[in-house]
């Protein structure tokens, strides 16, 4: 078969109306769908012009569309009312198209949807008082407003010469609307609740007509104050329910938001730990090649660089711990307005000379349960990011108050109840930010700026602080209006603590006996080689069971068992309570990659316990185990 004949069949077939109409308005084509629609077929059609076809055709609106198409040659469409020769009525669809042989008709009926649209419109003016009483009942914010609309409704659209609505309650209302006639006919009619029957009020209408109210227009009244009674419940429930829809909704997002959060926490701890393992070997490598080294000032820079290099990433995987929210924090009664304003020098000289800082503190601020180091991180980086977000100068805003949130306050908002808070405000009137941007900001790595301007951990760091410290932090920012980062944290009635910083004193050498297991080699003989260069016996093994071997088949005297937590086969915590079995008063100091806090969720650690964490120094661990072995001596 020819294309031709295949384009042929696949018009002649179409349920859309086909026509091709020539400039002499002579039907040229005519499928049979657009033969149906005026109630012909194509082989009466076709050789004809429209005038001949549909006598007067030439007097419509569609041929003068049809007409301005021809001439200029530019597509058109329109809804068309056809008359047939029997006098019924059909609506259609057109579309006008312009091609070689003329002008392509493409016709729709839609003379099904035109009825129904008239039909829904006579239900509509039917039902014009109750459906618009109740819309207005629904929507309304105030009594007065929802009977003053009311009433004018009724006078403008349905009709009556005066309307008088009465609405009971403990303040009652009466709204009026025109002006009653001197003589005609009044009906009052008592509003009363849908279900429960409860007076709500009266509706007193004015008519011109003496004879206006009759049995039956009186019945009808009395149905549509029903109905409008009726209507208002119905539409407040179903406003309530769509409410409550909606923050179903809103609670799943944000449900849904913090288990992704949740999620990249975990992955953030778990690769803290494998880089915490490493950056032991490497920090304390570098400590013990610094103890042998002689005046060579070449090296002295190198491992100047390597030790900086490595307290970087160690910085940079303790941001990632504070996300993941696992880190320990060291909690005191704090005044916030005290980190503030100890810290407005130092904001002050980050912001630079081109950004301006506002520093607005609440009285009667009372006290945080936080860690302060952790607290001035969370201001610091918080600023920081605001003077990033203006890269050409502006304004930073910092505010502290004491807020109490109602329960309203805690439904609307996740993970916050209701309560005292202590209020953190810092504000810019930077660049903003989208929706989008919104919604990952506090993810790890997460950044808008260009490759190695950023870690991407600053606000994954604040809110892993923020979450861990019992807090929520919002973000309210709108592309070109800046950004203003809020912080609740829970406030508690204190006494503001001091503490003084006391300078670090040598370690004392030892000569106890120490058995250290740990999986990771490196780790293992970094440790091994410190503990041994202090004065230590030290015993090492990879794993539990060789080191339970260990102790038995040497009878060794152990002082201190220094274990990692978590190993492949028995953990830490089980080796040790083995080796308690066998060994009198046995010391136990454990140390891991992960946070303290991790090991005791996961069942492994209990409170209190001694607990060095990775990466450490060569002094740290020197330090701790000195501390622990000094403690073991004095409960001796």
């Amino acid at each position: 078969m020819a294309t031709s004949d295949v384009s042929r069949t696949v018009l002649d077939n179409l349920l859309e109306g086909c026509q091709v109409i020539s400039p002499e308005f002579v039907y040229l084509y005519v499928n049979h769908a657009a033969a149906a629609h005026g109630r012909s077929t194509p082989e009466a059609l076709v050789g004809k012009t429209m005038m001949q076809a549909y006598p007067g055709i030439d007097q419509t609106e569609m041929f003068g569309v049809l007409r301005r198409c021809m001439r200029e040659r530019v597509p058109a469409s329109m809804e068309n009312e056809f008359v047939h020769l029997d006098g019924s009525v059909g609506w259609f669809e057109l579309r006008f198209e312009p091609v070689p042989d003329g002008v392509a008709i493409l016709s729709v009926d839609i003379t099904d949807r035109k009825h129904g649209e008239t039909q829904l419109r006579r239900t509509m003016r039917a039902l014009q008082i109750t459906s618009r009483c109740s819309q207005l009942a629904a929507h309304a914010t105030t009594k007065p407003e929802l009977a003053r609309d009311v009433c004018q409704l009724l006078v403008g659209d349905g009709g009556f010469a005066a309307v008088e609505l009465r609405v009971e309650g403990e303040q009652p209302i009466v709204e009026r609307a025109g002006e009653p006639p001197s003589d005609g006919a009044t009906l009052a009619l008592p509003i009363r609740g849908a279900t429960n029957d409860e007076a709500l009020g009266e509706l007193v209408l004015h008519a011109g007509q003496s004879n206006a109210f009759d049995d039956d227009e009186r019945r009808v009244l009395e149905e549509v104050v029903s109905d409008i009674a009726f209507g208002v419940q119905i539409l407040r429930e179903r406003r309530t329910r769509l409410l409550a829809e909606e923050a179903q909704r809103l609670a799943e997002r944000r449900a849904a938001a913090a288990e992704r959060l949740e999620a990249i926490g975990r992955l953030a701890g778990g690769v803290a730990h494998d880089f915490n393992n490493l950056l032991t070997v490497v920090l304390s490598s570098a400590s013990l090649a610094r103890l042998q080294l002689g005046d060579n000032s070449t090296l002295e820079e190198d491992l100047d660089a390597i030790e900086k290099a490595g307290q970087r990433a160690a910085a940079l995987t303790q941001q990632l711990v504070a996300f993941s929210r696992t880190q320990r924090f060291e909690l005191r009664d704090i005044d916030f307005n005290s980190i503030v304003v100890a810290l407005q020098p130092l904001l002050e000289r980050t912001l630079g000379d081109d950004v301006r800082l506002s520093v607005d503190i609440g009285d009667d601020l009372g006290f945080v349960r936080a860690d302060r180091t952790q607290l001035e991180q969370v201001l610091l980086n918080l600023v920081v990011n605001a003077r990033d977000a203006m890269p050409h100068g502006g304004a930073v805003t910092i505010e502290t108050q004491s807020v109490t949130l109602d329960a309203s306050y805690a439904e609307q908002h996740e993970s916050i109840d209701p309560g005292r808070y202590v209020l953190l405000s810092v504000s810019d009137n930077g660049e903003g930010m989208t929706a989008e941007t919104r919604q990952h900001i506090f993810e790890p790595f997460f950044s808008t700026k260009g490759p190695g301007q950023t870690s991407g951990l600053g606000l994954a760091t604040v809110y892993g602080i923020v979450k861990q410290s019992g807090g929520t932090i919002w973000c309210y920012s709108e592309p070109g209006f800046g950004t203003t980062m809020k912080i609740y944290l829970p406030r508690v009635d204190g006494q503001q603590e001091v503490f003084e910083q006391r300078p670090a004193s040598a370690v004392a050498a030892g000569g106890e006996t120490i058995l250290l297991v740990e999986d990771d080699e490196h780790v293992r003989r970094v440790a091994e080689r410190i503990l041994r260069d202090t004065g230590y016996s030290v015993h090492s093994a990879a794993n539990a069971d060789a080191a339970l071997a260990l102790a038995e088949s040497q009878l060794l005297a152990i002082d201190l068992l220094l274990t990692d937590v978590i190993m492949p086969g028995a953990s830490g915590p089980e080796l040790a309570r083995k080796l308690a079995a066998k060994v009198a008063n046995l010391t136990v100091l454990f140390t891991s990659g992960y946070s303290h806090l991790v090991a005791q969720r996961r069942g492994m650690l209990e409170p209190g316990v001694n607990y060095l964490g990775k990466p450490y120094s060569v002094r740290d661990l020197t330090a701790k185990v000195r501390a622990v072995l000094d403690a073991r001596t004095l409960a001796l």
